[in-house]
C-alpha cells in the first residue's frame, strides 16, 4: 500500500482496520456487475459519449 509522505496512517494496519468496508464495497460491486447486461459495440453503431453521439 502506498500512502502520501505526510500521512500519519500505518500502511501495515490500514488494510486490517478497513477490511469490513473493503469487503462491503467488493460485494456491492459484484452484485452490480451481475445486473449489468453484456454489451457489444458493433461497427456503425452510435453511442452517447460526453453529451455527444459517437459512431463506432
Amino acid at each position: 500500500m502506498v500512502l502520501p509522505d505526510d500521512s500519519s496512517d500505518n500502511p501495515e494496519t490500514l488494510p486490517v482496520e478497513n477490511a469490513a468496508w473493503v469487503l462491503e464495497k467488493k460485494q456491492k460491486y459484484e452484485r452490480y456487475r451481475e445486473q449489468v447486461p453484456d454489451r457489444r459495440f458493433e461497427v456503425g453503431e452510435t453511442f452517447p459519449y460526453m453529451d455527444d453521439l459517437m459512431k463506432s
